[in-house]
């Protein structure tokens, strides 16, 4: 199961670490015009619909006035596998990024590198999918309810009855689990419905 995200939310994510940096950022106005901070937006999967959508938010909003002129934004996308997102996000913290906004490929397996970003400094923003790390801002879409009202639907339309093959998106995930545990607590409530 998938959800649907709002790129425009998620875009907002680039407002809000241009934010933080221009509260956090030491120095003078004039010195801070000079030179463009430094943020990454890395992935580690592209394509498939909202993350393109996203993406391509976060890219534009990056290439408009007034962002254009305070940011150097550059798109890392890593693939799925967390230790090649470690060591890309690695290779992003020891070139002096200032701000890493981040779809995670793991909730738990990236913590110790963020952990070591922000002591360095690195603003690390989240979206699509958390991270255990407390010093991460995560911004996620807010989809309680997801599973369960799938869950529901599924019922209805098969009137209690039948097998059903369920397939997640991002397996391992917290808002996966989130939503399967959610659509379960339906699912079981009919004997006759069974997850193959």
């Amino acid at each position: 199961m998938t959800s649907r995200r709002t790129p425009l939310a998620l875009a907002s994510a680039l407002a809000l670490v241009l934010t933080v940096l221009a509260v956090a950022t030491p120095g003078s106005a004039q010195a801070q015009e000079q030179q463009k901070l430094k943020v990454y937006l890395n992935l580690f999967v592209s394509g498939g619909g909202w993350i393109t959508a996203a993406s391509n938010a976060i890219k534009a909003l990056a290439a408009t006035p007034p962002y254009d002129g305070m940011v150097e934004l550059q798109e890392v996308i890593s693939g799925p596998d967390p230790q090649a997102q470690i060591a890309a996000l690695e290779s992003m913290i020891a070139s002096d990024a200032d701000a890493i906004i981040m779809l995670p490929s793991s909730f738990t397996a990236l913590n110790r590198t963020i952990r070591r970003g922000c002591e360095q400094g690195v603003v690390i923003f989240t979206f699509g999918q958390a991270v255990s790390e407390p010093c991460a801002y995560q911004v996620q879409a807010i989809t309680n309810g997801f599973g369960e009202n799938g869950g529901q639907l599924m019922a209805n339309l098969l009137e209690g009855k039948g097998k059903i093959l369920v397939n997640h998106a991002f397996p391992g995930g917290a808002a996966d689990k989130r939503h399967y545990d959610g659509f379960l607590s339906v699912i079981q409530k009919y004997p006759e419905m069974e997850v193959v």
